[in-house]
């Protein structure tokens, strides 16, 4: 109640105590964390975020994803790909973990591993475009001309209008 009221100082001590009181409980673990991350406390709220994953059998792989999410908007690069890894273990049919995993790889230049997430991505959910054209811009980077051009060409299959996988295309035109 004292965090829909937007008082989150008083909120997290009580949840705190709640904690303490009920270490084993994904629910309070994760009132926690989105108290600390409506705080700003990015670090802390992906902590708790994933304590809460280690204990929910049921929920663990989302809340492991939104602790990945966390953690990466806090700059927290290792503690970033244990979570999404972690995620795409508790729930393998997770597909915007594979998604976001493939993307946090790109980022880190490890394009290979990256391909890889971002193609079991594309196979999880095969009627979203984004996940075979970041693929493809994947492939483009790592000079896989024809992969690239394979996977743009299965999002504009998915979604005709598709902007980024028309570009993709457009680039290996020149």
């Amino acid at each position: 109640d004292l965090a829909n009221r937007g008082r989150f100082e008083e909120a997290l001590a009580e949840i705190k105590q709640a904690a303490q009181w009920d270490p084993h409980s994904p629910g309070i673990l994760e009132s926690e964390a989105a108290v600390l991350a409506q705080l700003g406390r990015l670090s802390e709220a992906g902590a708790a975020y994933y304590r809460a994953a280690e204990v929910s059998p049921e929920a663990g792989g989302r809340l492991a994803l939104q602790a990945a999410l966390a953690y990466a908007e806090a700059g927290r690069t290792e503690e970033t790909e244990n979570s999404f890894r972690f995620a795409v273990r508790r729930d393998p049919g997770l597909h915007r973990a594979w998604y976001n995993l493939g993307l946090f790889l790109a980022q880190q230049e490890r394009l290979v591993e990256a391909a890889d997430a971002l193609r079991e991505a594309a196979k999880r959910a095969s009627d979203t475009a984004d996940y075979p054209y970041a693929l493809a811009t994947v492939l483009l980077r790592a000079g896989d001309r024809a992969g690239a051009r394979a996977a743009a060409e299965q999002a504009l299959r998915i979604d005709p209008h598709h902007r980024g996988a028309q570009q993709v295309l457009a680039a290996l035109q020149r």
